[in-house]
């Protein structure tokens, strides 16, 4: 079995969509992991967005309509790139663009057009998402929606970025001490450390 592209290390749903590109800041390493609306829907199901059945619903409705699933990913990008300018500020303790805050509400507000109160399966009630033909951009709703209640809620002060420069990879910190500095130990941690054992090699010798 193929192993996925994705990861999912920031606690938070709409970091871990920032961070489907890898090495952001490396123009000859960086990798988009999105480069098709089926990618976004192999995210989502992976991020537990979407459920397998539902996928399949979007995937059997974008081939249909490719061209309005090329759109729905492009607005989805749009959404990744405003997110990830607004996050990376706050993680080096800036304040974000006005135009990127307005333009993550304007997408929030797109989907708290689509929310509605609903039964759910247990009996209860909860939000489910109306659709009215524009279903493709389900994902993009929920992402805008859990942007938004990041920025909103007491976490976005825990948001860090990966202290590898190539990296960048962005996740709440939920460390008991908030000094994690890693996306990944295993991943960027353990790199640092053999390029900081290489160095020191290099200077002894």
């Amino acid at each position: 079995m193929q192993k996925s592209p994705f990861e999912f290390i920031s606690d938070d749903p709409a970091l871990d969509f920032v961070n489907t590109v890898d090495n952001r800041n490396d123009p000859e390493r960086r990798k988009e992991l999105l480069n098709t609306y089926s990618d976004l829907l192999a995210w989502a199901t992976e991020a537990h967005l979407l459920t397998q059945a539902d996928a399949e619903g979007l995937k059997n409705k974008a081939t249909k309509s490719s061209s309005q699933a090329r759109a729905a990913l492009r607005r989805a990008k749009i959404l990744r790139e405003a997110l990830y300018r607004i996050f990376s500020a706050i993680a080096e303790e800036k304040q974000p663009s006005t135009s990127d805050v307005a333009l993550l509400d304007s997408f929030d507000k797109q989907a708290m057009a689509h929310r509605r109160i609903g039964r759910d399966p247990q009996g209860g009630y909860g939000w489910q998402w109306r659709t009215d033909g524009d279903e493709l951009d389900i994902v993009l709703w929920q992402v805008a929606k859990a942007g938004a209640e990041l920025l909103t809620s007491d976490l976005v002060y825990n948001v860090r970025a990966c202290a590898a420069e190539p990296c960048r990879w962005l996740f709440v910190d939920m460390s008991r001490n908030h000094k994690r500095r890693w996306c990944d130990m295993r991943i960027c941690g353990n790199r640092e450390k053999v390029r900081r054992f290489q160095q020191r090699v290099r200077k002894e010798a």
